[in-house]
């Protein structure tokens, strides 16, 4: 193929790019990123997934509906289902333990 020497050239070229753009890219915008922790428990806290944990131990209509109230009301899954799903605080804390669903 005629072509060979430039698809050759152009691909080496493209990788060098894509070599110097991934350096730059850590150097400028990756190192010295840190999570803040503080605000990732409180999006954990205030996500409405967190109800799917507690379908298996009170059903899904009632994990759907602790889910529902603490959209309307804007509470989280935790304080609604401390109040209205029977379970006590310490099975709800195990059931809603982001490390534990998470298989961290």
């Amino acid at each position: 193929n005629t072509m060979m020497p430039v698809i050759a050239n152009n691909l080496l070229l493209s990788v060098e790019l894509l070599a110097n753009g991934s350096r730059v890219f850590a150097e400028r915008c990756i190192i010295g990123i840190e999570a803040d922790i503080d605000r990732c428990k409180a999006n954990v806290e205030q996500s409405l997934a967190l109800s799917t944990a507690l379908a298996p131990a009170i059903g899904y209509d009632k994990a759907s509906h602790i889910a529902k109230v603490a959209f309307d009301t804007g509470r989280t899954i935790r304080s609604v289902a401390s109040e209205i799903s029977g379970i006590d605080d310490t099975s709800l804390n195990r059931l809603l333990d982001p490390k534990r669903q998470t298989g961290g």
